[in-house]
């Protein structure tokens, strides 16, 4: 996560923004995630706030 939010610009989240509508679960979960982390530079990535977000309505 930490590489993301150093190189994050409009391409990254435009590959990201492909990702989340892909027909793949995992892709779109990770990438939806990343996406949610990019916009809230103060969250931490952690397996709790990993599983907090897959449990609310973003993640799924």
């Amino acid at each position: 996560m930490r590489v993301a939010r150093a190189v994050g610009g409009d391409d990254l989240r435009a590959r990201l923004t492909t990702a989340a509508g892909s027909g793949e679960p995992w892709a779109r979960r990770h990438a939806g995630y990343v996406l949610w982390l990019l916009d809230r530079p103060d969250a931490p990535d952690t397996v709790h706030v990993w599983q907090t977000w897959l449990a609310s309505d973003a993640g799924g």
